[in-house]
């Protein structure tokens, strides 16, 4: 897992996560957590267009530090039902009110992901 704590931007939770690939290849899905936006400059959450370009054949779910958020790239609809009409814009945010079966399970190898809401 990538660890993401202390990233002060997203291009460096990017980087970490490419330098993390180099050094293991045999991962077949990639997973971080610890990116804060509250951090950054402009305290905005990122879309998924850099991890897209980054990343274009292989998963990546990245956590935020509480866990209550993801950014994920455009490879992990293939994991996901989509239907027609939705769209994944890279960032799904958990809240305090919304049921656990709205969310799906995501299967990767041995991990099951409960965390992917489409909206």
């Amino acid at each position: 897992m990538v660890d993401l704590f202390g990233a002060a931007s997203f291009d460096e939770v990017v980087e970490r996560v490419k330098k993390f690939a180099i050094e293991h290849p045999e991962e077949k899905w990639i997973k971080g957590r610890g990116w804060d936006q509250n951090k950054w400059p402009g305290k905005s959450y990122p879309t998924n267009e850099k991890s897209n370009q980054a990343f274009p054949e292989i998963p990546v779910i990245l956590t935020r530090a509480d866990g209550h958020a993801a950014i994920v790239n455009q490879k992990t609809p293939d994991l996901v039902e989509i239907h027609p009409g939705q769209t994944l814009t890279g960032v799904e945010i958990k809240t305090g009110t919304q049921s656990s079966q709205a969310f799906k399970p995501i299967t990767t190898g041995d991990d099951v992901y409960w965390g992917m809401k489409v909206f």
